[in-house]
């Protein structure tokens, strides 16, 4: 299920951004013919009609199987609530040898944040989607802070150090979600100590 991308027709599908960053996008990208020529798909990333970013995906990667991805390095840095526009178009050559598949609305997803058009005709649903955020593996820190905070401990024992770095430690998973867990690390350094 999906729209047959025209090189006359503009596509545009509108989403809210849920976190500080974007690492990937993806969309579902299918062929409308056999033999899809050679062409790129151009994506446009836009904010408030300014462009973010633009990638282009040529049409060798694109088969039946799954998503086309494009990267962003480094990340493009949003606000959580932000509206973004992602835009498709596809050059002469690829006329109406792709199709955008679109996403039928089920308890797995919801399609109220998100907008769809065809030469700014809303459609009934979304295009298939998915936003990837910029992952900070918090486990790999915890370990990598604990080496770091041992070896300062073996060259210089400090019960005061060793309080305030693993009470900041536990703290983290908070940090790295922008906020100020300011009790948190006080309840975590009395509790050490």
């Amino acid at each position: 299920y999906g729209a047959v991308l025209k090189t006359s027709q503009t596509y545009e599908q509108t989403f809210i951004a849920r976190r500080s960053t974007i690492s990937r996008l993806s969309i579902f990208l299918r062929p409308a013919q056999v033999n899809v020529p050679d062409g790129n798909v151009t994506l446009t990333l836009k904010q408030a009609n300014q462009t973010i970013a633009e990638r282009i995906i040529p049409s060798s990667f694109i088969d039946a199987g799954g998503a086309a991805q494009i990267r962003f390095n480094p990340p493009i840095t949003t606000t959580p609530g932000q509206e973004l526009t992602l835009r498709v178009s596809v050059p002469p050559e690829l006329d109406q040898a792709l199709r955008l598949q679109q996403r039928l609305p089920d308890e797995t997803f919801d399609s109220t944040n998100v907008s769809f058009t065809i030469d700014g005709t809303k459609q009934e649903n979304p295009a298939a989607y998915q936003v990837y955020y910029l992952y900070r593996p918090v486990f790999a820190l915890h370990l990598g802070g604990l080496l770091i905070l041992a070896s300062i401990l073996t060259i210089v024992p400090s019960l005061p150090l060793y309080v305030l770095g693993a009470a900041l430690l536990f703290a983290i998973p908070a940090v790295l979600l922008e906020q100020v867990p300011l009790l948190l690390f006080i309840y975590a350094a009395g509790a050490l100590t």
